[in-house]
């Protein structure tokens, strides 16, 4: 009975090019902050802690960092086979010097794919045997002759070109989503997260201006001035407050100074003074 032989390399390919990439999806998918305050980054700690949180906490997972003095880097979103992807994290985070990495995987589907698998029919091999005999005669010079005879037998072996076939098989692969959030400890000069105004927001507050604190960042000067998460601020030194850029703006050109705010609590105004932070002398040094 004839062997078959399986070639395996084209299948091997095929199933490690489907598993891994040789680029690295965190770096290719990565988003940076666009609003980050680089200057007021901390050094990097020197280790950097990886932390998995669930798929539908990822927001709040961020805003607990964020009121311990942590600020998002950059984000990488991305749906891959699954496959280990820790190796390309770590790459990412070294390259950023995280602090703190937030982790999530989870189920996204199935997909089904074919494969091909070629085998290899080797040729037919045959083997001849013959016999016989020879007669031959011989002739001098002197008109003299001789006859004589033999015998002969011997083996030929040929083999026949081989075939190759190939089959398809299905396959079925496994595809999650990933994601993971880059974070470094951060000097707060203000130490408010905010953002604009939704539609229902302006209804309520009967106003288009304004923006709305999310976090409070611990031991901030907005911290010790007793703003909350949930306060609008609509005005800065008497200057309304019209987005979130104009607010971070405004709060460039007023570092190490003592500001005025207006803000909506419940229905209520109030205004709030507060003294604003300075670039750390650190970022001052590097700068020089």
């Amino acid at each position: 009975m004839k062997n078959k032989t399986i070639i395996y390399i084209p299948l091997l390919v095929f199933v490690c090019n489907l598993l891994t990439s040789c680029q690295n999806p965190y770096e290719t998918f990565y988003k940076p902050n666009t609003i980050l305050h680089t200057d007021t980054l901390m050094p990097y700690s020197g280790k950097t802690e990886y932390l998995k949180c669930a798929k539908d906490q990822r927001a709040d997972s961020i805003r607990l960092y964020n009121t311990k003095g942590y600020v998002l880097l950059g984000e990488a979103s991305f749906e891959a086979n699954a496959a280990n992807y820790e190796k390309q994290l770590r790459a990412k985070a070294s390259e950023l010097n995280a602090d703190i990495v937030l982790t999530t995987s989870s189920f996204a589907g199935t997909r089904n794919i074919v494969i091909p698998l070629t085998t290899y029919e080797p040729g037919q091999v045959t083997n001849t045997y013959s016999t016989g005999q020879i007669n031959a005669t011989a002739y001098g010079s002197n008109g003299s002759s001789a006859y004589t005879t033999g015998q002969y037998s011997g083996t030929s072996t040929s083999i026949s070109s081989g075939t190759t076939s190939t089959t398809y098989l299905p396959m079925q692969i496994t595809r999650n989503s990933y994601w993971a959030a880059f974070l470094r400890k951060n000097i707060p000069l203000f130490g408010v997260f905010y953002l604009p105004l939704t539609d229902n927001e302006r209804i309520l507050l009967q106003r288009n201006t304004g923006v709305k604190v999310t976090t409070i960042v611990d031991e901030s000067p907005a911290y010790y001035a007793n703003i909350l998460p949930g306060d609008y601020i609509i005005t800065f030194n008497n200057t309304t407050v019209t987005t979130p850029q104009m607010l971070h703006a405004i709060t460039e050109e007023n570092l190490g100074k003592e500001i005025k705010l207006g803000i909506i609590r419940n229905g209520q105004n109030k205004e709030i003074s507060l003294k604003l932070n300075n670039y750390p002398s650190f970022t001052k040094a590097l700068s020089n």
